[in-house]
């Protein structure tokens, strides 16, 4: 149980969440191909924000 929550927070850790509220879908692709290393993405609605979730 120990080892499974640690694994938890270090994958916590590595999650990013970065507002694209203001980007339309052709920028928010843009943004990804240019500015993050990684495929693993997805997009977050909280509130009237929108957020960009990489590597979760």
């Amino acid at each position: 149980m120990h080892t499974a929550t640690t694994h938890d927070d270090s994958r916590q850790q590595r999650t990013r969440r970065i507002d694209v509220t203001d980007l339309d879908a052709a920028g928010v692709e843009e943004f990804v191909r240019t500015s993050v290393d990684t495929d693993a993405v997805s997009l977050e609605h909280r509130g009237a924000r929108t957020y960009l979730v990489v590597g979760q």
